[in-house]
């Protein structure tokens, strides 16, 4: 079998009288994926790219053993993940994955604040959504109902549906929600803290510590 070759790359492969150079036979128990991942060619020779520590990296992130116009100079090994970097690339290192999981704890975080923050709430009987948007409303309410300039009982729309609330109902609403989301504001920073710390670590842990907001 040969192994089709692109600027030291091995791109594909194939049999009978096609261009290409003949795959060493130790090399040949490896399957087509472990091939294209360590096979280069220097001086027109397949050679092992995995025993190799030093690669020079094009802008795509292509790994050659040759240095070239555009290549960057990396120590790494052949299946070392890359990182971008302005406009070279680098090894990704233990740090990237560090930040990479407090990312994605951090994101956690937020789909759990905002989905408590959902939860509705049940003032006079009627159960009220406690969103930001919801909050902003009834906070316009409630001005209204201090200037004198709303009515008792006046409808406000719920999920689209309007719904009638009394002025003092206006006013616990307001107070519950706004209450609710600086709590959920509150524990999420709390979370994040433990996160910086080491103490959670998973996204089990976050959502026990924000369930326990009520």
């Amino acid at each position: 079998m040969k192994a089709l070759i692109e600027n030291g790359i091995v791109t594909g492969f194939a049999t009978g009288d096609v261009p290409g150079l003949e795959i060493p036979e130790q090399f040949c128990d490896l399957d087509a994926l472990e091939m294209r991942a360590r096979l280069r060619v220097v001086d027109g020779k397949i050679v092992d790219a995995s025993k190799e520590d030093v690669f020079f990296v094009d802008e795509a992130g292509t790994k050659f053993l040759e240095a070239g116009e555009d290549r960057t100079k990396i120590e790494a090994r052949f299946d070392t993940p890359l990182v971008r970097e302005g406009d070279t690339w680098r090894a990704r290192t233990d740090e990237d994955d560090r930040a990479d999981k407090r990312r994605e704890l951090v994101r956690v975080v937020e789909a759990a604040r905002v989905s408590l923050e959902a939860q509705a709430i049940t003032v006079g009987g009627v159960e009220i959504p406690t969103d930001t948007d919801t909050l902003a409303r009834l906070n316009t309410e409630r001005v209204a109902v201090f200037t004198g300039d709303r009515e008792n009982g006046e409808d406000f729309v719920i999920n689209g549906v309007p719904t009638s609330l009394t002025n003092d109902e206006v006013s616990e609403a307001w107070r519950t929600v706004r209450d609710r989301s600086k709590a959920l504001a509150s524990k999420a920073a709390e979370v994040l803290e433990k996160i910086e710390a080491g103490k959670i670590t998973n996204a089990a842990q976050i959502r026990k510590a924000m369930g326990s907001v009520a």
